[in-house]
């Protein structure tokens, strides 16, 4: 895992001091060394963590002729196999890199190379003979990659403080970004909470050359599921190659946040079976507060028992939770509605105080094997899940942008090339001819296909992923997530609808896979949403909070106009009002709380 950046444009006498700046904002990304490459095409700088390789395996990464350059945040898991292909094909490599296998496999596709990769990367490209950027995501936007113009160039980077060492002028919000923000509690791509900075799509690739910029969507989710749908025979073999490469492919041991449910389960227990590295599971632990929430503690002690792997409890305490959510303000840098992302700091903090570098993640498993209760309610024809848009409702009442009240609850998928340079006025203009009624339609597979494609789109990669990249690297952590392999995501989201939803539980083919892993208790365990106990927190402890939040909103950096909308959160005396619902007060919270520390 690594941090890269750089930009494209005229040289100016201040371009080294510039990547010199720009590596330090993003040092936690890379503790263990550096390397810059500058060119008339362009300059990079990037910060490595060394997963495996050693200092042989540093970047920038060269071609023979020196004309290619190449730095990569990430991991190819199919390495091994390419880099024998390209040997017996004459290429001679440098370095012990997984990387370096991009370089040659340019020098022989070109830009169509990224369909030949396995594996999680943000990649920029120089390319000397051409003088262009080539800049490519993963499929499933699991490594971040933003792009911003500013003075004049083109510059991009692993996380956004490195952009913003760029430009001399003052730190704006996006109108665009924070009204979607209001109303889904993520800001999807292309766009950020910041105005002129962008996130480059997930399965893309930019072409920066001669001061344009092309974009290709090399992957996306099919519209529609394939016409027959599978049993998911192949699930067993398929997960467990993919742990075993995402958690075999590190020298060192490896990590597990253990939740005590179904999906970390089956993680845990494959990397047991399918590789001979050491794992370490953790889980948060924390006071109960009688109102509903639970310690998943206990039945995750039992499981790594069960399993024979080392288990950590993190103890969690209304306080040190304060100190650390505040903490993520900054560490997120755009304003994401997850109360949980405290718990996963925590946790990653642990996991490097004992020399892991690598943590493994259940993300992504709701979504392809129909864990949400959303979608059981859909496809039983209930009113569909709204999402963020009762926030949207109770902050707006009638007049908070009512331009940007776009159809349907998903995000558009947007060109980065359709915002890009534009400003807000005009990207709401593309905002409203890209809207479309995004609800799933149809029955059964198709359905269920459909809410997952869309949440895998949307919220996965700009919340969940964001987060927990973010968070991971603010410790020089590696989150890696197997369900989210792209091949896994095929297979899952093409899965029959009687593989994932029966009259008795949901999951059915995970659960399948669980008993026979030999972890009957993950089997039968039931789906319960992990929650804090945000409302006696916020009664108690955490009181500050809302009092901060008032603080916050009488600055009114956003424009919000607060003296509408503030009394349905909060009471005169600083606490929750009636009705009102903790998502909504952390929601609101957050986005004020990141205008407060980024704009000036």
């Amino acid at each position: 895992m690594c941090g890269i950046a750089g930009f494209t444009g005229p040289k100016r006498p201040e371009d080294a001091a510039l990547l010199v700046t720009m590596a330090r904002r993003m040092v936690h990304r890379g503790p263990d060394s550096a390397g810059t490459y500058d060119s008339p095409a362009g300059s990079m700088v990037v910060r490595r963590l060394a997963v495996r390789g050693g200092p042989t395996a540093d970047q920038p990464l060269l071609s023979e002729d020196g004309s290619i350059a190449v730095c990569g945040n990430g991991e190819i898991y199919n390495y091994p196999e390419l880099r024998r292909d390209l040997l017996g094909r004459g290429h001679r490599f440098r370095s012990t890199s997984d990387l370096e296998v991009i370089v040659h496999l340019y020098e022989e596709c070109g830009t169509g190379l990224w369909k030949e990769l396995v594996g999680d990367f943000a990649v920029a490209v120089i390319d000397n003979r051409s003088r262009s950027v080539v800049l490519a995501r993963d499929r499933l936007g699991i490594r971040p990659l933003y792009v911003a113009e500013i003075c004049g160039r083109l510059a991009y980077s692993s996380e956004i403080r490195p952009l913003l060492a760029v430009g001399s002028e003052p730190t704006t919000a996006s109108t665009a970004g924070i009204a979607l923000y209001l109303q889904h509690q993520f800001v999807p791509a292309p766009l950020t909470a910041f105005h002129g900075i962008y996130k480059v799509n997930p399965g893309t690739q930019v072409v920066i050359q001669d001061g344009r910029v092309r974009e290709h969507r090399y992957w996306s989710l099919p519209e529609r599921p394939a016409e027959a749908a599978h049993s998911g025979a192949e699930l067993p073999w398929l997960l467990g190659e993919t742990v075993s490469r995402q958690g075999g492919s590190v020298d060192g041991p490896v990590g597990l946040c253990l939740s005590g449910g179904l999906d970390s389960a089956v993680i845990a227990a494959l990397h047991r079976t399918w590789t001979d590295r050491p794992l370490t599971t953790f889980t948060i632990d924390f006071p109960i507060a009688g109102d509903g929430t639970r310690s998943e503690a206990g039945a995750a002690a039992a499981l790594a028992g069960r399993l024979g792997v080392e288990h950590v409890v993190v103890r969690l305490s209304a306080d040190s939770y304060l100190e650390t959510a505040t903490r993520a303000v900054e560490t997120l840098e755009e304003p994401i509605c997850d109360p949980t992302a405290a718990l996963l700091d925590r946790i990653s903090a642990e996991a490097a105080g004992r020399g892991i570098r690598v943590l493994l993640s259940g993300e992504g498993a709701d979504e392809l094997y129909g864990g949400y209760a959303q979608y059981r309610r859909s496809m039983a024809g209930e009113r569909p899940w709204i999402g963020g848009r009762r926030l949207l409702k109770s902050l707006d009442d009638g007049g908070l942008w009512p331009e940007l009240r776009l159809p349907g609850d998903g995000p558009a998928e947007l060109p980065l090339t359709r915002v890009l340079g534009r400003s807000d006025a005009e990207t709401i203009e593309v905002l409203h001819a890209a809207a479309v009624n995004v609800e799933p339609k149809g029955s059964g597979t198709e359905l269920l296909y459909r809410y997952g494609r869309d949440d895998l789109r949307g919220f996965v990669p700009s919340t969940l992923l964001a987060r927990s990249d973010k968070i991971c690297m603010a410790n020089s952590v590696e989150g890696r997530y197997p369900y989210l392999d792209h091949r896994v995501v095929e297979h899952g989201l093409s899965m029959h609808a009687n593989r994932k939803f029966s009259a008795e539980a949901d999951k059915v083919a995970l659960r399948s896979l669980a008993l026979g892993l030999g972890i009957p208790a993950a089997a039968r365990a039931a789906k319960s949403p992990f929650s804090l106990p945000m409302a006696a927190w916020l009664a108690g402890p955490l009181q500050v909070v809302v009092a901060d939040l008032r603080r916050l909103a009488d600055k009114d950096q956003l424009g919000l106009r607060p003296g509408r909308w503030l009394p349905k959160l909060i009471t005169p005396e600083d606490r929750l009002a009636p009705g009102a619902f903790p998502s909504d007060i952390w929601s609101i919270y957050s986005l004020l709380a990141w205008a407060n520390t980024f704009l000036r």
